[in-house]
């Protein structure tokens, strides 16, 4: 006889019980923990369907984990009680919780991996001697040329260079190498391999959209570095002077590298000085600060005549930080925060105090 497919609930306390009957008259049941009549009632048990049961993952299984809307393949690397690490196609790793992985059986599960989906992004037009290519994809050229290269090893290898251009601006992507074989022969896998290297310039270099290419494009031309501790600013402040004064006292070219907080992420800031010219006048003195402006006017021209010849530098402090401090001279009433707010100003080069 099959199970019936219903309990019975108390609905006073809440205790429950399956059944093999369907013919028990529930008005004269009484619950065996409250002792109430005629308070259970039937509930249709939820049939457990095979696909929810518990999966046993082993290591190196292939599965399949949804993110949003896209769904993405990978293997198994390790795994804990409530979660696998799992190294997926695009070689990017992540925690996945045990209860939204699926096994990769249908093959509508299995993902092409990069270089079998690449040749299918994008159109690449090739040359009639298959030396040059291009095609569009993001709004943007992609173009570039297969070379042969000689490695150390005296091995013929071969080089392939990919760049961009976009708004008149012309960037280098990635150069593919190959070694032994001219991957010309296979063409397809080759142009995977080609929009494999543009989307990986173009998701992770420019996250997803050329709008911060303007972005790299002015980091490149004035690299920003950061600065939030006092020690750093006068590292700088003190390797500039000793750059200075080394610069005058023996000449020659030299350069300086200084960088900011983090030295791993901020870029290197490099500068070039060849003061060699007013060295030799100088003869190892080592002027102020505010003196060497003449020495300038020396080297630039000896006649005498220039004009400003012999006049110190004048101090022309930033506008915006004059006005800071003016604010606060304004809002403070302490006679001693005030004289030491003016100065400050009068070593900036201010003078009147706030009437000015």
């Amino acid at each position: 006889m099959k199970k019936y497919p219903y309990k019975i609930v108390c609905t006073n306390c809440g205790t429950s019980d399956s059944m093999s009957r369907d013919d028990l008259d529930l008005s004269r049941m009484k619950c065996p923990t409250c002792h109430s009549v005629g308070a259970c009632n039937y509930v249709k048990l939820k049939e457990r369907s095979k696909a929810m049961a518990k999966i046993k993952w082993k290591q190196d299984d292939r599965v399949v984990v949804n993110f949003g809307d896209e769904p993405r393949c990978g293997s198994i690397l390790k795994l804990t009680k409530t979660k696998a690490k799992v190294l997926f196609d695009d070689e990017e790793v992540y925690d996945i919780k045990l209860k939204d992985l699926r096994p990769e059986t249908n093959d509508e599960d299995k993902l092409p991996t990069r270089s079998q989906m690449g040749f299918q992004m994008y159109d690449i037009q090739w040359d009639k001697n298959k030396t040059n290519f291009k095609f569009k994809a993001e709004g943007a050229l992609f173009y570039g040329w297969w070379r042969k290269v000689t490695a150390k090893d005296a091995k013929i290898c071969f080089g392939v260079d990919l760049m961009v251009e976009h708004q008149g601006h012309k960037y280098n992507v990635h150069t593919l190498q190959y070694y032994d074989k001219d991957p010309r022969d296979d063409l397809r896998s080759l142009n995977a391999d080609i929009c494999a290297a543009a989307n990986k310039w173009f998701y992770q270099k420019c996250q997803g959209t050329f709008d911060t290419i303007e972005d790299l494009q002015q980091r490149a031309a004035k690299p920003t570095i950061k600065v939030k501790h006092v020690q750093t600013l006068d590292n700088i402040i003190i390797k500039l002077k000793e750059y200075r004064d080394t610069a005058l006292r023996s000449g020659g070219m030299r350069v300086m590298m200084f960088t900011g907080d983090e030295p791993d992420t901020d870029p290197s800031m490099r500068i070039e000085m060849n003061l060699t010219t007013q060295a030799m006048g100088l003869k190892e003195r080592v002027p102020s600060l505010t003196e060497g402006v003449m020495l300038d006017e020396v080297a630039a021209d000896n006649s005498k005549k220039k004009k400003g010849r012999g006049k110190k530098l004048e101090l022309s402090p930033d506008n915006k930080n004059v006005q800071e401090l003016l604010e606060r001279l304004k809002s403070t009433t302490d006679k001693i925060e005030q004289r030491k707010l003016r100065r400050v100003l009068r070593k900036m080069g201010h003078k009147g105090g706030i009437r000015k």
